[in-house]
């Protein structure tokens, strides 16, 4: 004899809208794709990006191949360096000599590390301002001259290793415009951008502060940040990153999870009605000959 849940379904109309009852994604989806069912499951399951499972088995079948994509990836950021040397528009403002620029690119060579716009500020020939102007006008975007009190919601919140690692601090959120304002005092991170603007749900404006302020900022968040964050730097498989935020996902019961590459890093965040946590995997770079990722196996969950 059928079950009352099945009668009842049957006896709905064919046509019956039921735009807010989800439908799992997962092809092998082994639970039946009823009315009764998605209204018994619709606050169990997990959202990742536009899909929606319906169980922790179904959300790592359609994990696994969205994990697959972002870590073979190319990594752009070379492309979008190209740009006008910075000690090349400081010495055609008049901010600096042609002697001051050798003299810096010099201490540059001798070093092997640092930026051309830190050698010249170290050797005087430009300060904090200087550099950070000329580099506003190299990159297009605008110059933060203070930093503003912090009011970040929390879900805002942005893990400390991207921005230590890609420049962007958080300086001010515009709640009226739903703009989160990300300071740089070196050329900007396009990925970092991306990234963020893709998990934070949000318009990403980036600018640019001198040395001592971004300094400032990035102590400022260090202090005050309140987010979760994991930070597994050994580099994972897919399959293996899958079995990890599907995990966490389970023990934080999640609802939701958005996925983003920046450059070497891949950005997982989970989310739901107790908070969020970002979950940031090491991937590993291109080699010189081109081969995609050879670390990366292309083993999917069983």
């Amino acid at each position: 004899m059928a079950s009352i849940a099945f009668r009842i379904t049957r006896a709905l109309p064919a046509n019956l809208a039921v735009p807010s009852l989800p439908c799992c994604a997962s092809p092998g989806c082994l639970r039946p794709p009823t009315l009764w069912q998605r209204w018994w499951s619709r606050n169990e399951g997990i959202a990742c990006e536009a899909d929606w499972y319906c169980s922790p088995e179904c959300f790592s079948t359609g994990l696994a191949p969205r994990l697959e994509v972002l870590a073979r990836a190319p990594i752009r950021a070379h492309v979008l360096r190209q740009r006008f040397p910075l000690g090349l528009i400081l010495l055609e403002q008049g901010i600096i000599s042609q002697h001051q620029l050798q003299a810096a690119l010099r201490c540059q060579r001798q070093a092997g590390a640092g930026r051309i716009g830190e050698w010249l500020r170290r050797n005087g020939a430009a300060t904090e301002a200087d550099i950070a102007s000329t580099l506003a006008l190299q990159q297009n975007c605008p110059v933060f001259s203070s930093i503003p009190a912090p009011s970040f919601p929390a879900a805002m919140q942005f893990p400390l290793l991207l921005i230590r690692c890609y420049g962007g601090v958080p300086l001010y959120f515009s709640g009226a415009a739903s703009t989160l304002y990300l300071g740089f005092n070196a050329p900007l991170s396009h990925s970092l951008l991306r990234a963020a603007a893709h998990i934070l749900r949000c318009c990403i404006e980036p600018c640019i502060v001198t040395e001592s302020l971004h300094r400032a900022a990035v102590q400022r968040w260090g202090e005050t940040w309140r987010g979760d964050a994991l930070c597994i730097e050994q580099c994972q498989s897919a399959a293996e990153m899958t079995r990890t935020i599907a995990s966490y996902a389970e023990q934080a019961k999640a609802s939701g999870c958005r996925l983003a590459r920046c450059e070497q890093h891949l950005w997982a965040r989970l989310f739901g009605d107790a908070g969020s946590l970002d979950l940031l995997f090491r991937v590993p770079a291109e080699d010189e000959s081109g081969r995609a990722y050879e670390e990366f196996t292309t083993s999917t969950i069983a």
